[in-house]
Formats: C-alpha cells, structure tokens, sequence
C-alpha cells in the first residue's frame, strides 16, 4: 500500500511487515516502522523505538491499509497512523524460541487488530495509542487479508477475513466490525457464502 504525506510517501510491505516513510522522488528513508529484530547494520538508524512508559506496545505484522489519520494531539512532530495488523508472523523465530525457552507455550496466540500509533518523527519514537482486535483473539484471527478505515465519524472500520485451519474441509467468512475511539463495538456484520467459501478483502461505508 502506498500513502502520501504531503511530498512525502509512506510504503507499506506486507511481507517484510515493515511500514517505511521516504522521500519522493529520491527515496531518502525518514523513518521505519517494524520490529527490530533481523535488520540489517545499514538501516538499524531508520527503525523506530517504542516511547517510555508503554507496557502494551506491538510491533506489527503482515499488516495492510495504512491510513493517515488527521491531527490528533497538536504536535507538529507527530503523525498517527492507523493499521490493519494481521499479526500472522507476530510468533516468529525469536519469540517462539523464547516461548520454548521458558516454557511459556501458551504465549503463542493469534489474533488480528486494528492499531493506531503515534509517530514523534523528530525523535523517531513510537507509541501505540488504540487497538482493537487482541482481546477477540482467534476469533478475528486473519491470516492474510483485512482492513482498517477510518469513518466520518471518527469510529474505525475493521473488515476482518477468517479462514478455517481445515484443509480438507475448507471454509471462509468474514466479520466488519465498526468500533469506536474507546474500542466499544457499535455494530457487527458476519458474511458468508452458500458454499462457505467466501472470497474478501476490505469493506467500505458508503453513503445512502
């Protein structure tokens, strides 16, 4: 996914799950937003590091549909950024070596989210400020598609795609989720298909 921020363009890799901003049309990176862990020496100086003081800080993973949310603290150093974090490599090499280490299995969980973070640009930190979605747990638990908007109303849209672990039965359905700025759930939408296969990426509110 590709977002502009004035002259500026922040790139979202899904498969690197790393959010990058750079400059247009030099490509200068300003800043990287991805989990430390696996980065090269050359672009260690680019990536992110949670502020102080956050306890429930993630990273995100796989994730999708960056949005540029509009001023919200009157910081003319920060940004906010609203994602759609699939979460589907959040148990990697590392952590799930960790988990086998302390013998902590049941730390390896899956679930999706919608998340908001706090960009300071100028010191290159991040916050997480919202999310919604970890406390559903694999019951929104989207593998490989999905989508956060931000709504008129300030509420957020999630389109969450779930697929059966089955293989030999298959299935697929999704959940769109509105949510307001305190994480309550306003309305919920399960859709499926006659044959329960199902095919779906992101939903739109649109106008009567």
């Amino acid at each position: 996914a590709i977002v502009w921020d004035g002259s500026d363009v922040i790139l979202s890799g899904r498969h690197s799950s790393a959010v990058v901003k750079m400059t247009w049309p030099s490509g200068e990176i300003k800043w990287v937003l991805a989990s430390p862990f696996g980065w090269p020496t050359v672009f260690q100086q680019y990536l992110l590091t949670p502020a102080e003081g956050q306890t429930d800080f993630e990273w995100p993973y796989w994730q999708h549909a960056p949005v540029l949310l509009p001023d919200q603290d009157s910081n003319p150093d920060t940004i906010d950024l609203l994602l759609f974090d699939n979460g589907t490599v959040r148990f990697g090499n590392s952590d799930v070596q960790e988990a086998l280490n302390t013998h902590n299995l049941s730390a390896i969980q899956y679930y999706s989210r919608m998340v908001q973070y706090r960009i300071n640009e100028k010191d290159r930190t991040i916050e997480q400020i919202w999310q919604y979605g970890k406390e559903r747990g694999n019951a929104l638990y989207a593998m490989r598609c999905g989508n956060a908007e931000l709504l008129p109303n300030g509420n957020r849209l999630g389109f969450f795609y779930i697929e059966s672990n089955d293989f030999e039965h298959p299935s697929t359905h999704a959940v769109i989720d509105e949510v307001n700025a305190d994480g309550k759930l306003i309305w919920e939408a399960v859709v499926t298909a006659e044959d329960g296969v199902l095919e779906g990426y992101r939903a739109e509110r649109l106008p009567l």
